[in-house]
């Protein structure tokens, strides 16, 4: 299967914005997080954003002046995170409107406790699951929900293939202490004859992993890549190499940030998902500032922030390597 779609270097498929950001000029955002509730029907014990987790949601009536402003700004692709978006009341409704009306490609995160009845209106979901063991799911999730959502990653699976429906759908297991030794059966379970497209695994920015623990997932890396597999296995290398660095990252700033951003459920617009509530880090609000404002609030929030804050192994680590390198270029007309 061709998975380039899972490619850092997907940037360079929007060359203007490139020639932007290269010439330092205002870079619009190419791909947002939109978080429409705050509301989580799980309990992760790992999770980065228990101090979010609430009951605001984006009002119903603020949802078409976001998707309005972000379709000015010249956004293309919109996921739906939390929270647990599935869990908005008007989800379905969201997602129809985004797609049909405004024609966003869209992707959602879920944790597939309830069923994403919209599939026709998205280019991928991800269930993120973590493991296939009834009890290491409930302690981890603090509900007892495996079966319920392993079903509806079937469900996905074989509504996907009967309509023929190009959504991707994928897996994700996020490594911590309970599920560590999890990963290959992980895989194997999924790779099996279900149709998922991928599994992607990736580690906990919030933990250091001890020395058994390691040594364990290594062996498990190394298994996969010695391996076939029906379906892709994403390692998110990457992620893993920031965190043997010492949990340093290798590069200096920023510069995804131009590219991307985070919009929490007051439709305030951050830098990224992981700076949501900073304030520090928010460009404005698309419900009351217009986005022309916000764009250009864009360029000293990056210049002043504090960059220091940032965990290891983000969403934009492997995309910044890329675009770090890619600025140091000469003999750029020499090919």
């Amino acid at each position: 299967m061709d998975m380039a779609y899972m490619m850092s270097s997907k940037i360079f498929y929007h060359p203007d914005i490139i020639k932007a950001y290269l010439k330092g000029n205002t870079v619009n955002p190419i791909t947002v997080k939109i978080y429409l509730t705050d509301k989580c029907n799980l309990s992760c014990n790992y999770c980065i954003y228990k101090d979010r987790v609430g009951n605001d949601e984006i009002e119903k009536t603020n949802i078409i002046p976001i998707f309005d402003s972000l379709k000015w700004m010249g956004v293309k692709g919109i996921v739906f995170t939390g929270g647990e978006p599935t869990y908005y009341p008007n989800f379905n409704e969201v997602v129809t409107y985004a797609k049909k009306v405004r024609e966003f490609d869209l992707g959602l995160i879920t944790n597939g406790i309830i069923y994403p009845d919209v599939l026709e209106d998205l280019t991928w979901v991800r269930f993120s699951l973590d493991t296939i063991t009834r009890s290491i799911y409930s302690k981890m999730k603090g509900r007892d929900k495996l079966q319920e959502v392993i079903s509806n990653i079937n469900r996905a699976i074989e509504e996907r293939n009967n309509r023929k429906l190009s959504v991707t759908i994928g897996v994700q297991i996020v490594v911590t202490k309970e599920n560590y030794k999890e990963i290959i059966p992980f895989i194997e379970y999924w790779n099996l004859s279900y149709g998922v497209d991928y599994c992607q695994i990736r580690p906990i920015e919030n933990y250091r992993y001890t020395e058994e623990e390691w040594d364990y997932i290594h062996k498990q890396l190394e298994e996969i890549d010695n391996r076939k597999w029906k379906m892709k296995v994403m390692t998110t290398k990457y992620k893993w190499e920031e965190l043997e660095n010492d949990y340093q990252k290798t590069y200096a700033d920023c510069p995804g940030a131009d590219f991307i951003g985070s919009i929490d459920t007051k439709g305030d617009f951050y830098i990224c998902c992981t700076m949501v509530k900073d304030e520090t880090a928010k460009y404005g609000n698309l419900i009351s500032e217009h986005p022309d404002k916000i764009l250009d609030n864009r360029k000293d929030i990056h210049a002043n922030f504090d960059y220091s804050k940032c965990p290891v192994a983000c969403q934009g680590s492997l995309m910044n390597k890329g675009l770090v390198a890619f600025k140091k270029l000469q003999h750029s007309n020499f090919i």
